[in-house]
């Protein structure tokens, strides 16, 4: 009998652990723990490791009767007590080899010619201590081997790989081996037979420098996870992550999240579960996380410490790493609170997929899209089906034969029933579809029916990461610090703000390193996401003012004074600037609405910039906008109906200057005018950094007056915060002097800014049935969000002025650039004009020079055109109503196919079809079907709309194109379709007619696809009672439109 089957004490393994389990397990979980035993046996692991892959192997988390816990524990004795003989059995024979053999010493060397292998016998022989040893590639350190040059991935890749040595001494399982005796001589691989040994040069070649350096990375820590291990969680910066997924970051694996989420909220360390079996105790299995991720801020919160830790072993992966957080961070924002645990599936599907692999990166986001479509995707396997119990019986299923192309004439007339037995083809109805019931050209614009208040920015102030301080080089910069250790009146911390009053406040708030920061902002001065200044940068930099008109002079100038008088800006000083002092031109700029003047700090000039030392990635928060209101207005008619309310916003005084900037920062922001220096100790408006600084302390802000002052739905964006209150009853307020009454909800909130020290002005505090709230009207009687008049106006004729004075038919890439953002604003309203867009947008892609006039050529004036006219003619009013819907909720539908000879639509409702030739396609797109496919599309939208009075309200259009679908969706497509979606745009604002255009299968389009192909005959069996007619499909032409 061989060792696998007998063990030491004479009984089989399989007897062993079947009887008393035999109808329990099965017999590969008896092969796998007697194979097991046998490599412990063979001295290829170590006691632990053996009781552990036992463990799992007996699978205790799969049961939860008591008798077949009995079981699997009884079973689990049975193996521990076969490792418990092995080692009765050592020790024997050490004693006895003891006894038997002379005694060599420790000193002796081995035969010339014989190679060190660890500590292991060669031969009989002990071999010297490893002092004595010369160090080996396997011994050197990590500093020394990765620097090498000469020592490639390649060469690491296909070196052989060095003897495994015995456990260091700590071990308190080796010691009681080693010390009894040696161990038996191991079996070494031959690696000269790998088969794959001869592709890896060529595979390494191919992997990406990143991926490169993450193999090198991981085949160094896997030679000895233990060792890798225990140097990491050693280390000074270790960060402070479970101490149980430093094996898996190590080796690159998958990391559970929940453990590292579970972690954050523990208050026992890292929790090891302890299972005792009669009088043996397993211990330091890691428990299952109490904790799991089911939400945006869980996963954040999670990834934060995840990413620490990989970045501390990989640090090369910080690129990789922040796009994949971004990645699905628009995820998460592309979907409701409710689905976003498909967002957190994903997550775990994604990382294990690279984990598993050696050729991924996080960042390769084409190679998950059947991630995307398995989790996230109503139709995808994931969401959809459920897994069979392996206990559920099985059932036969009888099998049609072939299904045969032909359809069945005695289903389309509802004489058959059996779509399972029918050899025929049996046509489907739309029902099956999945439908995007939020389509991206509306920018937001569309929602469902709210069950809920929302407050967003307050909401995100539980997840999002602390405030930076100064980088670790600017804290230590000797230059510097000197610098304002000489001049302690140039450099103070100074803000109306009462720091101890907000953090008495926010001792309830969750996220706590977020709280922290920003108090420590308020004490010691705020950071602007600066990186440490590099060496490019010189010593102190003075970028020159450009010329200031009198009056532009006179502003600055009095603006300085005041400033100072607020000790915002520190006393002036002439002459040079000190060591480590930048200083930044300033301007002004006219206030919009009003004669006066805006001062400006710009941060992004010259070469040494401020702003260059901030990353764009680095920065970039969403503020609260009027599709939130929209939202909590919906929601309040919903459970109020037509009640009256008040509009109230409410603006802070001096907005970004509350917030004092650390010294150091406030070195770099001299301001100079007319030869005269002072440093601005306070954040301003043009730097890059300041919108998430002011954002972030105003999330905090809105947090306390939701959830302590009770102030519900209470939105911000930036400076201006707004909601509404139910009550038609105005209280006063007294912090003017004079009385003065306001909204209840309005009153809460300037006592809550008076508590915390935010200053604000009476003028700036208003209240209505409809106010304007960052520059849209919003008017809670009609329910609509508007341009005022006056925009309207403002904005048309600055678009034909745009075109009609441009010198030389040329304007500047800045004055591209802000009449695109003004038209941006204005399509929040329209925005059905969408793609009017593109071709400006394509004129000014890759110019980088401000002052660098680009033609405006003839197709960016059509568009432009298109975009006034429709100004005029319907104005800008986006009537607020709950309206994301789907297939079940539309007043019409319609089929379209598309080939390249034909095309055709059909009405089921109306049992009516058209089709048509398909005709020249504009130069370039011959034989295009992506084309004719948008076009049968727009030609059943401008039928519906003249045959129809009125025209349905909600509009599906399916196509089993998805391009045509991905195009409606967006309204952004290449050139060449631009004119087919601005007829699309004029028909639908004109019309007011709703549409969706969504993806149907082919073959369950098999009406529309045999009309397109003239297959009448075959569509009259599909619908046999069907009236089919031709049409002409629209020429796709804006016609002349007036300058």
């Amino acid at each position: 009998m061989s060792d696998a089957e007998t063990n030491h004490n004479g009984t089989t393994g399989p007897t062993a652990a079947g009887e008393q389990g035999t109808g329990v397990f099965d017999a590969e979980t008896v092969a796998l723990c007697e194979a097991i035993v046998e490599d412990y046996r063979k001295g290829e692991t170590r006691k632990a490791e053996a009781a552990a892959q036992i463990y799992r192997a007996l699978r205790f988390e799969e049961v939860v009767e008591d008798d077949d816990v009995r079981e699997r524990e009884q079973a689990y004795e049975t193996y521990f007590d076969m490792l418990e003989t092995i080692d009765r059995d050592r020790n024997a024979a050490g004693e006895h080899r003891n006894q038997v053999l002379p005694s060599r010493t420790q000193s002796s060397n081995p035969p010339s010619g014989e190679a060190h292998h660890g500590d292991e016998d060669v031969a009989g022989e002990l071999v010297p201590p490893r002092e004595s040893v010369a160090p080996t590639a396997a011994k050197r350190s990590l500093l020394d081997r990765l620097s090498e040059p000469s020592r490639s991935l390649l060469e690491r890749l296909t070196e052989p790989s060095p003897r495994k040595r015995q456990r260091d001494g700590d071990d308190e399982e080796s010691d009681s081996e080693s010390a009894t005796g040696p161990s038996r001589s191991k079996r070494h691989i031959d690696e000269s037979l790998f088969p794959f040994s001869s592709s890896i040069p060529d595979d390494v070649r191919l992997l990406s420098d990143a991926l490169q350096r993450t193999l090198l990375l991981k085949e160094n820590y896997t030679r000895d996870l233990a060792t890798a291990k225990q140097r990491v969680v050693c280390s000074p910066g270790c960060p402070p992550v479970p101490d149980a997924i430093w094996s898996d970051v190590l080796a690159n694996r998958y990391v559970d999240l929940d453990r590292v989420f579970s972690a954050v909220y523990a208050v026992d360390g890292d929790h090891k579960q302890s299972i005792r079996l009669g009088e043996l105790e397993l211990s330091g299995v890691p428990a299952k996380p109490k904790r799991h991720i089911e939400r945006h801020g869980h996963w954040t919160i999670a990834w934060a410490l995840y990413q620490r830790a990989v970045l501390y072993v990989y640090p090369h992966r910080e690129p990789e790493l922040r796009a994949y957080y971004d990645q699905i961070n628009g995820f998460f924002a592309a979907v409701s609170e409710h689905e976003a645990i498909r967002i957190v599936n994903l997550d775990r599907a994604i990382r294990g997929e690279v984990g598993r692999s050696n050729t991924l990166l996080l960042s390769d986001f084409s190679r998950f899209n059947h991630l995307y479509t398995m989790h996230v995707v109503g139709a995808g396997a994931s969401t959809q089906s459920a897994p069979i119990s392996s206990t559920s019986p099985r059932r036969s299923i009888t099998r049609r034969a072939t299904t045969s192309s032909e359809p069945c004439i005695r289903f389309n007339d509802g004489r058959c029933n059996s779509a399972r037995m029918c050899r025929y083809h049996h046509r489907q109805e739309a029902n099956p579809i999945v439908a995007n019931k939020r389509p991206r050209r509306f920018r937001g614009f569309l929602w469902d029916n709210p069950n809920s208040y929302i407050t967003p920015l307050a909401t995100l102030s539980e997840s999002m990461n602390p405030l930076p301080s100064p980088p670790y080089q600017d804290l230590h910069d000797e230059v510097a610090l000197s610098t304002i250790t000489s001049r302690p009146d140039l450099f103070q911390i100074v803000s109306p703000v009462k720091v101890d009053v907000l953090e008495h406040l926010l001792h309830t708030h969750p996220n706590r390193p977020l709280v922290e920061s920003v108090c420590r902002g308020f004490r010691e001065g705020f950071w602007p996401f600066a990186d440490p200044i590099s060496d490019a940068f010189p010593q102190k930099w003075d970028e020159p003012t450009p010329f200031l008109d009198d009056d532009a002079q006179a502003f600055a100038l009095k603006y300085a004074e005041d400033e100072e008088a607020a000790q915002r800006y520190s006393p002036s000083f002439v002459g040079e600037l000190l060591p480590g002092m930048y200083s930044m031109p300033v301007h002004t700029v006219p206030k919009p609405h009003s004669d006066k003047l805006r001062f400006i700090n710009n941060h992004s000039a010259g070469s040494f910039s401020l702003n260059s030392m901030i990353d764009k990635c680095a920065v970039g928060m969403r503020p609260d906008n009027v599709q939130d209101l929209a939202h909590n207005l919906l929601h309040f008619r919903k459970l109020s109906g037509d009640a009256p309310l008040h509009l109230f916003k409410s603006d802070i005084a001096n907005a970004y200057r509350i917030l004092p900037m650390h010294p150091l920062w406030q070195l770099r922001q001299v301001v100079t005018i007319n030869g005269v220096r002072r440093v601005d100790r306070c954040c301003c408006f043009g730097n890059r950094g300041s919108p998430d600084l002011f954002c972030t302390v105003m999330a905090l802000v809105l947090w306390i007056a939701i959830h302590v002052r009770n102030i519900p739905a209470l939105l911000a964006y930036m400076d201006d915060n707004f909601s509404f209150e139910p009550s038609p009853t105005l209280v006063p307020y007294h912090g003017y002097g004079a009385v003065v009454l306001l909204p209840a909800a309005q009153v809460q909130l300037l006592t809550l800014w008076d508590d915390l020290g935010i200053p604000h002005a009476l003028p700036k505090q208003l209240f209505g049935e409809s106010l304007t709230i960052t520059g849209f009207l919003v008017d809670s009687l009609s329910m609509s969000i508007s341009l005022p008049s006056q925009s309207c106006d403002d904005l048309v004729n600055a678009i034909r002025a745009f075109l009609a004075n441009a010198p030389q038919r040329r304007r500047t890439l800045r004055e591209w650039q802000q009449m695109l953002s003004w038209l941006n604003w204005g399509l929040n309203v329209q925005p059905l004009l969408r793609p009017a867009l593109q071709s400006s947008y394509a004129k000014i892609a890759g110019m980088a020079i401000a002052n660098a006039p680009i033609y405006i050529n003839a197709r960016v004036t059509r568009d432009l055109l298109f975009i006034a006219q429709t100004f005029e003619r319907h104005g800008g009013i986006y009537i607020m109503k709950a309206a994301a819907w789907g297939p079940d909720q539309a007043d019409l539908l319609v089929f379209c196919d598309a080939c390249l000879s034909g095309m055709a639509f059909w009405i089921p409702a109306l049992s009516l079809a058209f089709v048509a030739d398909c005709p020249p396609a504009p130069n370039g797109l011959d034989d295009n079907i992506f084309w004719y496919e948008a076009l049968t599309v727009l030609s059943a939208l401008r039928w519906i709309d003249s045959e129809f009075s009125p025209p349905p309200a909600r509009l599906a259009i399916y196509t089993d194109n998805l391009n045509t679908v991905q195009i409606f969706d967006s309204f952004r497509a290449t050139p060449s379709f631009d004119e087919l979606l601005l007829c699309a745009c004029d028909t639908l604002i004109a019309s007011g007619i709703d549409l969706r255009v969504w993806h149907i299968a082919g073959h369950y389009n098999s009406v529309a696809d045999t009309l397109s192909r003239g297959l009448f005959h075959v569509a009259l069996q599909y619908a046999p009672s069907l009236s089919i007619a031709t049409f002409i499909p629209p020429q796709p032409t804006l016609g002349e439109l007036k300058r």
